[in-house]
């Protein structure tokens, strides 16, 4: 634990080298932790290491398969590798496995601005939801539809969210 979060605060600190030193270190000394493998597959995406990103992700998602960072993670690092689809066929995996939809589509619009990846159903449920998929902040709400219209290049609509997220 201790070399997890000294891991993670180098990371947040921008000192990858030894971010990446202390997360491997801990995994080799617990290999289901699942925030050390989060904070890895995190830290190996910031150093371009796509392949690496997801085996710590997919191994984060092993130990909790309902996860939504898991699951982003794991789709991001695909995306790395130029996997768009092998990230789409995760998220249909996770829903397939009791993931809710509502609650993936919001964790993927909101967290890490990645909407663009979901399927086009998924981003479609995006537009839909509501404050109370944010836990009723409406700033986060908005920022996440402002955002993921301006991905979908629909900048009026991303001007009104953005409207929105501006008013809380």
């Amino acid at each position: 634990d201790v070399l997890s979060a000294s891991g993670l605060l180098d990371q947040q600190a921008g000192d990858l080298g030894s971010s990446l030193a202390k997360l491997e270190r801990a995994r080799e000394i617990d290999p289901k932790a699942y925030t050390n493998l989060l904070n890895l597959a995190q830290t190996y995406a910031a150093l371009d290491r796509g392949s690496d990103a997801e085996d710590a992700a997919s191994a984060a998602a092993l130990v909790r398969p309902r996860d939504l960072n898991a699951i982003q993670w794991l789709a991001i690092a695909r995306v790395m590798q130029g996997n768009l689809e092998g990230a789409r066929a995760g998220v249909r995996s996770a829903m397939q496995g009791g993931v809710p939809a509502p609650s993936l589509a919001a964790h993927f619009a909101g967290y890490q601005e990645t909407a663009w990846i979901l399927d086009d159903r998924e981003r479609q449920l995006v537009f839909r939801l509501t404050p109370s998929a944010y836990d009723e902040d409406v700033a986060f709400w908005g920022q996440s539809l402002a955002t993921a219209y301006w991905q979908m290049g629909d900048k009026a609509r991303a001007r009104v969210y953005a409207d929105s997220a501006l008013a809380p």
